[in-house]
């Protein structure tokens, strides 16, 4: 066996274990930055939705208020009634808070409400203001509200 030839391996000086060590580590760490980015870019337009929703049930309350005001003088009296709107009614009718001061509530099928203050109590000016919300149920983790008014 004097002619068998030995085989020898010559290493590299171990980078190779390294290095892949490291390009998983970088992959992981863009990994988990651009799956950060995502989630809160989800819980963003997550959010832009509900706040279109309150500010939408805010605006059908000024715009139901405006049309029993100014078409059915529903406010000119200390008890104006049932108020309803687009085939939703009011549960609780419009009552008369204090002097001229008027209240009322609409619930939408999106599960949004808004709570709606007609004020007359300054001579030759009404005051409505309009309160959405995204949600009328207490539990909801996320409540918006969004709020307008309108003066004339």
């Amino acid at each position: 066996m004097k002619n068998s030839k030995k085989i020898k391996f010559k290493t590299s000086g171990g980078f190779v274990l390294p290095l892949a060590i490291i390009t998983v580590s970088i992959s992981l760490a863009i990994s988990l930055t651009v799956s950060a980015l995502i989630m809160s870019e989800i819980e963003f337009s997550s959010f832009t939705r509900e706040s279109q929703k309150s500010f939408y049930a805010a605006d059908a309350g000024i715009e139901c208020a405006l049309y029993w005001d100014l078409k059915k003088m529903a406010f000119s009296t200390s008890t104006p009634g049932t108020i309803s709107c687009a085939d939703l009614v009011d549960t609780d009718m419009a009552s008369n808070i204090s002097n001229d001061v008027f209240m009322f509530s609409l619930n939408f099928q999106n599960d949004s409400c808004a709570n709606i203050v007609v004020d007359k109590s300054v001579l030759s000016k009404t005051e409505i203001r309009s309160y959405g919300h995204n949600s009328c149920v207490t539990e909801t983790k996320r409540k918006v509200e969004r709020a307008l008014k309108v003066t004339y």
